[in-house]
């Protein structure tokens, strides 16, 4: 088991937090996209996605070289 200072990991449930949210109203605007037919809502659906997936690219760039 490992043991950790008191806010050592608290960065690390700011962004979990953070993720959750965008999770949350990621789902929200998905709902009233209605299928994609409508501009507003389906960016607000696909802007966290392709944020998230752009910087797990990003670091795993980094990480490689």
């Amino acid at each position: 088991m490992i043991y950790t200072r008191l806010g050592d990991d608290s960065m690390a449930w700011f962004f979990l937090h953070i993720a959750g949210f965008a999770e949350i109203g990621s789902v929200i605007s998905l709902k009233r996209a209605d299928g994609f037919k409508k501009l507003l809502p389906s960016v607000a659906c696909l802007l966290p996605k392709t944020s998230i997936e752009i910087r797990s690219i990003k670091k795993q760039c980094i990480n490689k070289y």
